[in-house]
């Protein structure tokens, strides 16, 4: 069974097979933060040629998965391409990073790959 990620684009991952970062949904635009709903949401910001990134990437992608089957918004920015597209909302200076909103409104960010994974299983101890 297949499980659908996201809304603004149609990718999708099982659960059976390996989670990569590729299988999220991803923003392209800063202008599609104001297209969040009034949920919570959660945007990782990560690179695809971070050695860091890469190295936690079998970690973060199976909890953001797993956050995203519990109804948190889950959406990841490739620091690359989204540089590329607008303004950021803030000063983003590490990959990788977790921006957490709530609607449109901009409440944390976490950075640091130790920050980010502990976090994430903070969340994932809170869904349960």
């Amino acid at each position: 069974m297949a499980i659908v990620i996201g809304t603004l684009c149609s990718c999708s991952a099982t659960t059976t097979e390996p989670i990569h970062y590729t299988d999220f949904d991803h923003l392209d635009h800063w202008d599609q933060l104001n297209d969040l709903t009034d949920d919570r949401t959660l945007l990782f910001y990560y690179s695809p040629h971070c050695a860091i990134c890469k190295s936690i990437e079998s970690e973060v992608a199976p909890l953001l998965f797993d956050l995203k089957s519990r109804g948190i918004v889950v959406f990841l920015i490739n620091e690359g391409m989204i540089y590329q597209q607008g303004t950021p909302p803030l000063e983003l200076i590490e990959v990788p990073s977790i921006l957490i909103y709530q609607g449109q409104t901009y409440l944390d960010i976490v950075s640091g790959s130790k920050p980010v994974l502990e976090f994430l299983d903070s969340e994932m101890a809170a869904e349960r």
